[in-house]
This record gives structure tokens, C-alpha cells and sequence, in this order.
């Protein structure tokens, strides 16, 4: 009952946060929770409500089983419009059966599974898309959703010291990434003097072996 009551507060407090702008919620294994009748059907409402005001909510799930065993998981999933699958040679019968798959699109995340391809299966409704799943070209954009300590030190030094106390984050997005490539460009350098020193030093004592004729 206190798991559960947490839970609902939880999601009560989320929805609080809504205000009509675009908004991401990303729940990670939250199906894990959602066995209990209460807490299942707050969850229900909070999709629900968060439809109405702008925002998308992302389920997340490492393993089907999880979502199979689940109760109360095809009445949420009604309240889910689209399904990403990743690659996954294991895939089995119960994606068939908990996310309504046919055998052709069980195959494909099979075959993707085996293969070295970014891609990723997207379903919506009868319709199923392959998309490329390369993040690459992005890899400077990923550190802004790490949420890491330094992330975080980072973009609170910048909101600190912006003097538009109202400017949303998104004007500081540019600082913030350079600030960020400065610190990885600073770690490395920090890498490659340390490294140097430890082979200077290694050169040093072998120096010191050959003048006092060791072997």
C-alpha cells in the first residue's frame, strides 16, 4: 500500500509539472509497478491527462517478460499509441502477443537483432516503419540527456551566471555544448600529459639502469 501510494503521489506531482509546452516523461521499467490495480489505473489517467496537455510519455521496458507478466498491461497499452522495438535476435512469441506483432515484423527484429545495423522497428497501430538508429553525427547532443553529475554542475553554472533569470534552457544550449566539448578537450589533453610523464619517467629509470650497467 505505501509503494503504491508513493507511486500515485509521484505521478500526481509529474502532472503538476505540465503547462502546456512540449514536454518528454521517459519512465524507465515502470511496468515493473504496475501490477497493482491502483497504481495501474493512475497510470492510465496520467496517460490520459498527459495526452491533453502536449506530452509525450515513454514507457521504457529491457524485457518483454516484464510487460507479459504484467496484469494490468493491455489496458495501458491501449493508452499507447507507438511502439519503438529494438534489435533483438531472441525475440520470442510473446511480443505477438503482448504487443500485437505479426510473425513478419517478429522476424525483422530478429533479423536486425543479428545484424550490425542501427536500426530500430517503430509500430503504430497496423502500420510498422525501419528507421536508421545511428547516433553518430549526434554524439555531441547525447551528453545533454545524461542528467551526469557534470551535466548537471555544468548547466546550473550557466543558469547561475546568465544574467535573463526568466531565458529558457534552450538559449544556453549552444554554450552548453561548447562548454562541455572544453571539458572533453581538457580531459584529454590532461590524458596525454599524463601519459607522457609516465613514459618520460619509465625512459628515465631505463637511462639510469643502462648507466649503472643493469640488466
Amino acid at each position: 500500500p505505501i509503494f503504491n501510494s508513493v507511486i500515485c503521489d509521484l505521478l500526481n506531482k509529474i502532472e503538476n509539472l505540465f503547462d502546456d509546452n512540449p514536454f518528454i516523461v521517459v519512465f524507465d521499467d515502470i511496468w515493473s509497478c504496475l501490477d497493482n490495480d491502483n497504481a495501474a489505473r493512475k497510470f492510465e489517467q496520467f496517460l490520459e491527462f498527459a495526452a491533453k496537455k502536449n506530452v509525450v510519455v515513454i514507457a521504457k521496458c529491457s524485457n518483454i517478460s516484464v510487460i507479459a507478466s504484467c496484469k494490468n498491461s493491455s489496458n495501458i497499452l491501449k493508452n499507447i499509441t507507438n511502439t519503438i522495438c529494438m534489435p533483438d535476435h531472441e525475440a520470442d512469441k510473446s511480443f505477438l502477443e503482448v504487443l500485437e506483432m505479426n510473425e513478419e515484423e517478429l522476424k525483422i527484429i530478429q533479423m536486425m537483432g543479428q545484424s550490425r545495423q542501427n536500426n530500430f522497428l517503430l509500430k503504430c497501430a497496423d502500420d510498422s516503419i525501419i528507421f536508421d538508429f545511428n547516433l553518430e553525427p549526434l554524439t555531441q547532443y547525447i551528453d545533454i540527456f545524461s542528467n551526469s553529475e557534470l551535466t548537471l554542475s555544468v548547466l546550473n553554472k550557466l543558469i547561475d551566471n546568465n544574467k535573463d533569470k526568466k531565458a529558457k534552457i534552450s538559449t544556453l544550449l549552444p554554450e552548453f555544448i561548447q562548454e562541455l566539448k572544453n571539458i572533453e578537450k581538457n580531459r584529454i589533453q590532461e590524458e596525454l600529459r599524463i601519459e607522457k610523464e609516465e613514459r618520460d619517467e619509465q625512459r628515465r629509470i631505463l637511462r639510469e639502469k643502462m648507466g649503472n650497467g643493469e640488466d
